[in-house]
């Protein structure tokens, strides 16, 4: 999954993959390029994690999520 929020014209990009371990991963990069990754060991640690974080993204005054889902 692949998303997007935006703010000010500048976007933090956030992706979720599932590894081929079985883990899952988020990725977010930030407008300047730093990027941080968190790791997970199953679909319910990650997608709790994600809620938290698309709140806290809102929170900040981030609009979104844009993309798939």
């Amino acid at each position: 999954m692949l998303q997007f929020f935006e703010k000010s014209l500048e976007f933090l990009r956030c992706e979720i993959t599932e590894q081929p371990s079985g883990r899952w991963r988020i990725l977010i990069t930030q407008p300047s390029g730093y990027e941080w990754t968190e790791h997970f060991a199953s679909s319910e640690t990650v997608h709790k994690r994600w809620r938290e974080l698309q709140t806290r993204f809102i929170e900040d005054g981030w609009l979104g999520p844009y993309g798939n889902e």
